[in-house]
């Protein structure tokens, strides 16, 4: 593959994992600082590691992989030592995170599945309110409706994606 292509592709896929990635260093490390190094120093690894990626594998779950790693040779950085039950416990959160991880794929697949099957206008209003970043008060007031109706709506709509995403991960699950 050109080395163009080969970069595009890694773009890509670590665009697509890069929150779940930082999510995954996190839940590993108490500290923000260090889990923010961790990740800088995780995506160069990535980048550098990349040939050795299997085209239409997992890249998340090799991308934990690698972020696991990272995560245990920063303890054994600063923690010297005292490093090897903080490896014992980043090995067991990192297996329970991975374990997870295919659960949390699968949720997200029938979520975005789901999203694409509303209205148009629930859409929107979804996004105004949970992307946005506004309060469901600053959008009633936005919209110009009454906050009790935007709460029943939204309601609404969110019982139905529940709805909708657990039916997708039954089927999915009856399919596989």
């Amino acid at each position: 593959m050109a080395p163009d292509q080969r970069t595009e592709e890694f773009l890509v896929l670590y665009n697509q994992e890069q929150r779940a990635i930082y999510a995954y260093i996190r839940a590993l490390l108490f500290a923000r600082d260090d889990a923010e190094d961790v990740f800088q120093d995780t995506c160069i690894a990535l980048w550098r590691s990349f040939d050795q990626y299997q085209p239409g594998t997992n890249f998340g779950a090799w991308a934990r992989e690698i972020a696991r790693y990272r995560v245990l040779a920063h303890g054994k950085k600063k923690l010297g030592d005292r490093h090897v039950f903080q490896e014992e416990i980043v090995n067991s959160l990192a297996d329970e995170l991975q374990a997870n991880a295919t659960v949390y794929e699968q949720r997200q697949r029938a979520l975005e599945d789901c999203l694409g099957e509303l209205r148009k206008s629930d859409r929107e209003l979804l996004f105004q309110r949970y992307a946005g970043g506004a309060t469901t008060v600053e959008l009633a007031n936005r919209l110009q409706r009454p906050l009790s109706t935007l709460y029943k709506s939204l309601r609404r709509i969110r019982h139905s994606l529940l709805g909708c995403v657990k039916a997708r991960i039954v089927l999915e699950e009856q399919a596989g």
